[in-house]
């Protein structure tokens, strides 16, 4: 593999198209959900630390109001000595080479494809680099990728189903609506906040609708904004109990179409319902206000674009006909607050 710590700084360039290229397929891919159910903060330090403050320790004590007196003072906000999270943020790098020939063969007005294709990858690659860290924290065993073992999943907080949702008769029994609801209570009096968010695989994806809406003797409106519509729908997107339904690998209308690598590869098949908690459940960076189960702590270096491409002729170029192409990536995952997690199951 090159190693561009051999290459003198002045040789180094950005590729600034290729930089955009890279930041829009990680970001708009929306199939992936890490971002949204571990939240992510940027930092300027490798070792990091995240200060943790309980709410429930700045409310007022009994019997004590924000009235006061004119020319008096407020009431003290109490604060308990924050908690601290560590985070140690270890360099990754993800490298490519393309060879002279390929640009060569190239049509005279896509020369830069190849180097495009491999941003596009790139992209797509370090979504799924996150994907794989932070899944298994959610994922119960008993899910294809930890058919027995799975240490970083609280194994407590998996609650037995009332019985299989994908066979059962919902005209005559009624278990999905009731199994949901009492996670939802024991989420809220366990940790003090209601969930937000609940995970589902495709193949639950597949029947979950169907069956919970028939148990709520209802339908589902066939697109009434528009003519056609899915009769089928994926429960993706759609709020059940107050939580947004997350189907890893589920195609978004924001998903590039030519991205490569899926969710899928990651999380496998889990016969389970997961739900949990996030302050930022639209994908957006966190302001470190707020409890989350898992965070991701983004070192940013003065100066650096996130996920910038470098791209340089290789130094023996004559001989290899090779150009090299490096990203450098530097992000780690860390549970914040313990067990913010429960699922039910097995579900099928």
């Amino acid at each position: 593999m090159f190693d561009p710590s051999t290459v003198a700084n002045w040789q180094s360039q950005l590729d600034p198209e290729s930089t955009g290229i890279t930041v829009d397929y990680f970001e708009k891919d929306e199939r992936w959900i890490n971002r949204r159910i571990a939240p992510v903060f940027s930092t300027g330090k490798r070792r990091a630390s995240l200060m943790r403050y309980l709410a429930a320790d700045a409310l007022p004590t009994e019997g004590q109001r924000l009235l006061r007196a004119s020319g008096g003072t407020g009431i003290d906000l109490p604060t308990q000595k924050p908690s601290r999270v560590e985070f140690f943020i270890n360099g990754g790098q993800l490298c490519s080479t393309v060879p002279q020939e390929e640009v060569d063969e190239a049509e005279d007005n896509a020369k830069e494809q190849p180097y495009q294709v491999r941003s596009i990858m790139a992209g797509g690659f370090l979504n799924l680099e996150m994907e794989t860290r932070v899944a298994p924290y959610f994922l119960p065993v008993g899910s294809s990728r930890y058919p027995s073992v799975n240490a970083l999943f609280p194994a407590a907080n998996l609650v037995t189903a009332s019985g299989n949702w994908q066979t059962y008769n919902p005209a005559t029994d009624a278990f999905i609506g009731p199994d949901i609801k009492g996670i939802v209570a024991a989420f809220d009096l366990t940790f003090g906040i209601k969930p937000n968010f609940g995970i589902i695989d495709d193949i639950t994806d597949t029947f979950f609708m169907d069956k919970l809406l028939k148990e709520r003797n209802t339908t589902i409106a066939i697109s009434s904004f528009q003519q056609g519509g899915d009769i089928l729908p994926s429960a993706n997107g759609r709020v059940v109990a107050g939580m947004e339904l997350l189907v890893p690998g589920s195609r978004s209308e924001g998903t590039p179409l030519d991205a490569v690598y899926s969710p899928t590869k990651v999380w496998g098949t889990f016969p389970y319902f997961i739900v949990g908690f996030s302050p930022t459940l639209g994908g957006q960076e966190w302001n470190k206000v707020g409890d989350c189960y898992v965070a991701q702590a983004d070192y940013r270096r003065p100066g650096s674009l996130p996920f910038q491409t470098n791209r340089q002729p290789d130094p023996l170029f004559d001989k290899n006909h090779l150009t090299h192409m490096w990203w450098d990536f530097e992000r780690t995952e860390q549970v914040v607050k313990a067990d913010l997690v429960m699922a039910i199951g097995p579900i099928r």
